[in-house]
C-alpha cells in the first residue's frame, strides 16, 4: 500500500474515533444535590409523545410500599422535561391512593412562566413536604389548543406506574400504554432531601 493512500485512511480513523468520543454526552436528568435523592421511573429524555388538542394530567405514582423507606424525609424538588412549552402548566403532588387515583392534592404550583423548552425542568417546592411513606404522586397538568409534543418521556418500555395520563376527554386515570400503543415513562421525577 502506498505510503500517502495509508497516511489518509489513519487520519480519516482518527478523525472519526475524535469526532466519536467529542459527541455531546445525552443528559440523563438534572444534577442533583448531595443530600438529594431521585425518585423516578424514567430514562433520558427521548421525545415526547403527541397529543391532540386538550386538558391532560401526567404523572406517576410512587406506592406506598416504595414510599415507606422514605417516611420522615422531605420531598424538595420536582424535575420533568417540557419539549413544547404548552398554553398552561401546573406541577400537582398528590397523597394517598383511591382505585388508581390519587386521593389528596397537597401541593400545586403554576410553573407555566418559568418553563424553557426542549429542557429539563426545576421546580423548587416553596415548602418541603415531609413523606409519611404513603402513595405519592407527582403530575404535570397541561392544555393546549392543537396536537402538541409538551411532556418528555423515554424510550420504554412503560414500567408500572411511570405512565399514567388523565385526559379531559374522559377523565379518568389510565396508563398512557392502556390508551394507546405508545410505550414509555414519563419524565417526572421527584427529588427526596434525605438530611
Amino acid at each position: 500500500m502506498k505510503l500517502p493512500l495509508l497516511r489518509a485512511k489513519i487520519f480519516f480513523l482518527l478523525l472519526l474515533s475524535v469526532s466519536l468520543f467529542s459527541c455531546k454526552e445525552e443528559v440523563v436528568g438534572p444534577d442533583l444535590g448531595a443530600n438529594l435523592i431521585s425518585l423516578n421511573y424514567d430514562g433520558a429524555n427521548q421525545d415526547a409523545p403527541s397529543l391532540p388538542g386538550n386538558t391532560y394530567e401526567a404523572g406517576v405514582r410512587f406506592p406506598a410500599s416504595q414510599m415507606s423507606q422514605y417516611a420522615g424525609d422531605r420531598l424538595a424538588e420536582a424535575h420533568f422535561f417540557i419539549q413544547s412549552v404548552p398554553q398552561s402548566c401546573e406541577l400537582r403532588i398528590y397523597i394517598r391512593s383511591a382505585a388508581n387515583t390519587p386521593d389528596s392534592l397537597v401541593y400545586s404550583a403554576n410553573v407555566r412562566s418559568a418553563l424553557r423548552a426542549n429542557s429539563w425542568n426545576k421546580h423548587t417546592l416553596s415548602t418541603p413536604l415531609t413523606l409519611t411513606g404513603q402513595d405519592l404522586w407527582i403530575a404535570i397538568r397541561f392544555a393546549h389548543n392543537n396536537e402538541q409534543r409538551t411532556l418528555g418521556c423515554d424510550a420504554g418500555p412503560a414500567r408500572t406506574n411511570g405512565d399514567w395520563l388523565l385526559d379531559a376527554a374522559d377523565n379518568q386515570w389510565i396508563p398512557l400504554s392502556q390508551r394507546s400503543p405508545i410505550n414509555i415513562n414519563w419524565n417526572i421525577r421527584g427529588a427526596i432531601d434525605s438530611q
